[in-house]
């Protein structure tokens, strides 16, 4: 294990029991027995460790996404069974870090510009969807993205399965039918 997975196991593990806003970069890195100049030769704040762990805890789930959509307009079923699958995998540390908020910074918005970003490019690749079209499909897409990983993760008595059923579902039957 490096020295950044243990700074983002440390800070995980110290966001489970302490807000955001009072976790101190000394606190973080006197768990890790590692000095402070070593943190910012890393990380310029807090906020950018937060991030990283986030993304690096959800880059699968957004490789997932990437695979989401068939060239033919349905659902990837694999995919979405992959990424629900890995989000009940890892429920609670996605619980803590969706609700990282500090002024500007706020992670779920960032992850829904990173979902849209990913869906442009990869409805470019299969798709000719004028820009408007385009536009407006990837906004809904993340948006709906989001919607459905908060409500999964607040919703503890819906199986993985079920989930994955109304994802396909609704993304087969529903977001999809805008292309």
């Amino acid at each position: 294990m490096t020295a950044e997975d243990h700074l983002i196991t440390a800070f995980l593990d110290l966001l489970a029991v302490e807000d955001y806003n009072k976790i101190s970069v000394s606190q973080l890195m006197n768990r890790v027995h590692l000095t402070r100049t070593y943190f910012y030769q890393l990380y310029s704040d807090k906020s950018e460790l937060a991030r990283e762990a986030f993304f690096s805890l959800i880059r699968e789930y957004l490789l997932g996404i990437s695979q989401a959509i068939t060239k033919n307009g349905t659902a990837n079923e694999r995919a979405v069974q992959q990424g629900m699958q890995f989000i009940s995998v890892h429920r609670d540390q996605m619980q803590l870090l969706m609700q990282v908020q500090k002024g500007d910074f706020n992670l779920l918005t960032e992850f829904q510009d990173r979902i849209k970003t990913i869906i442009v490019a990869e409805v470019s690749k299969s798709r000719q969807v004028s820009a408007p079209v385009l536009d407006y499909f990837s906004d809904l897409f993340a948006a709906s993205t989001i919607t459905t990983l908060n409500w999964f993760l607040t919703h503890d008595e819906v199986s993985t399965d079920e989930m994955i059923r109304l994802a396909s579902t609704s993304l087969s039957q529903g977001v999809v039918s805008i292309l």
